[in-house]
């Protein structure tokens, strides 16, 4: 029941349900520890009981660890995508407002081609128009061009973080970690270089929200750390999960070890309490055997000569002195009725 019911609790999503699999797992530890606590148990071979109770104790250890993790990994979880979602959010945010500037820098860009028609048929204009072409070149086109990388910089940040939620490896985070601090360099620049100030002022709180979830290195206290951690934690669990699977071989195998001795020693027990009852039946025997002798050297020794002898002696008297032989002998012995009686001879004899 405990090794079965630990997947439930590495599968919680939410304190409430990770304290409920908490509290089941600990009422079943105890009532493990209470068995494996049992003194009878020390009948079985106390080696057994020994290496049982360290197992029990090591496995429900591992549950308490992966209780912690888990505990670890719902509050890192719930950090991780709030944080993701407003990194997700700030990308999106720039690219929309990217969207516009791009498109402001591509209508300027065509006003001034467009201008550029008239001073290039007008002779007297061509060095008006030289400039005006270095101008399109140097700033429009270039403006342009930055605000078209932003947003495609800003994209590239948003399907890096939407990713990075669903990274299972650190490999793959780190990878993602890489890729994100390079369009996050890029976005500064080109968040500077826009000339709106309230627009500009706009992306670089957005940018602030992107930088951040970047840290000052990917892994100090940044979104990647935190995936990271996740990713590692999620690996702790598949450790722990599966040494839970061989300390529960583990228990498996002493507990039948211990169930074979139990029943062994239930046979000896057996055995020798039918030895017992049959010793017991001939000592009963025995003992009846000697009760009766007892009882017939009891009635040999006194009933047969003190009462049955002295009785008989008596009555060979009387029939000498029916006889009319005067000449007898009455012995004045016996108990106080065989007295009186020979009193009683005595005087019919007198």
């Amino acid at each position: 029941k405990l090794v079965a019911a630990a997947p439930a609790l590495t599968a919680a999503t939410d304190e409430a349900t990770r304290r409920r699999q908490e509290a089941a797992l600990t009422a079943l530890a105890e009532e493990i520890r209470r068995s494996v606590a049992d003194a009878n148990l020390s009948a079985l071979g106390e080696s057994e009981v020994a290496d049982l109770s360290r197992t029990v104790d090591a496995l429900i250890a591992n549950l308490s660890a992966q209780s912690r993790l888990v505990r670890e990994r719902i509050a890192l979880e719930s950090a991780f995508s709030g944080r993701a979602v407003n990194t997700i959010a700030a990308a999106t945010a720039i690219v929309d407002l990217s969207e516009t500037l791009v498109s402001n820098a591509s209508a300027g860009t065509s006003a001034v081609i467009a201008n550029l028609y008239g001073l290039v048929e007008d002779p007297t204009r061509r060095e008006e128009a030289y400039d005006a072409l270095d101008r399109l070149i140097e700033e429009d086109i270039y403006r342009m061009g930055g605000m078209f990388e932003l947003r495609l910089r800003s994209s590239q940040i948003g399907l890096l973080a939407n990713r990075l939620t669903r990274a299972i490896t650190e490999d793959e985070a780190r990878e993602i970690a890489a890729g994100y601090r390079d369009h996050l360099k890029v976005i500064r620049r080109r968040v500077a270089s826009i000339d709106d100030p309230v627009r500009r002022d706009q992306a670089a709180g957005f940018f602030a929200v992107l930088r951040s979830a970047a840290g000052d290195s990917p892994w100090d206290e940044s979104l990647f750390s935190q995936r990271l951690r996740l990713i590692r934690i999620g690996q702790q669990l598949d450790d722990v999960a599966a040494a839970n699977g061989d300390l529960s071989r583990a228990v498996s195998g002493i507990a039948q070890s211990m169930l074979a001795a139990s029943e062994g020693y239930a046979r000896r027990t057996a055995d020798q309490a039918g030895a017992a009852v049959g010793t017991g039946f001939y000592s009963l025997v025995v003992s009846s055997l000697v009760a009766i002798i007892i009882s017939g050297l009891i009635v040999w020794l006194y009933v047969e000569r003190r009462v049955v002898r002295r009785l008989a002696t008596l009555s060979a008297a009387m029939r000498r002195l029916t006889d009319g032989d005067l000449d007898v002998d009455v012995a004045d012995e016996g108990t106080h009725e065989l007295r009186a009686m020979s009193k009683a001879v005595r005087a019919f004899r007198d």
